[in-house]
């Protein structure tokens, strides 16, 4: 419980501090942020996707070669030119 209250508290107390909204406040600085993790953001997600699509190839070209072990080991090592 003396979390909650706490919580509440701090709460409060940022919720009623005063505000400057003068272009040397927060409001420049903050703005300055957010651009900043937007920006970080979209790279994140950029590479992420870069990184699902190189597993799917590595994972497609993993499975491709072990059917073709298979392939070989089954046909002791002879590669087959007609396939």
């Amino acid at each position: 419980m003396e979390t909650l209250n706490t919580i509440t508290t701090n709460f409060m107390v940022l919720w009623n501090a005063p505000k400057d909204w003068s272009l040397d406040g927060g409001l420049i600085w903050l703005t300055g942020y957010m651009v900043v993790v937007v920006i970080s953001m979209a790279l994140f997600f950029r590479d992420e996707s870069r990184r699902n699509r190189k597993t799917a190839a590595y994972s497609a070209a993993t499975r491709i070669a072990k059917a073709r072990i298979a392939r070989m080991e089954r046909d002791g090592y002879i590669e087959k030119w007609n396939n």
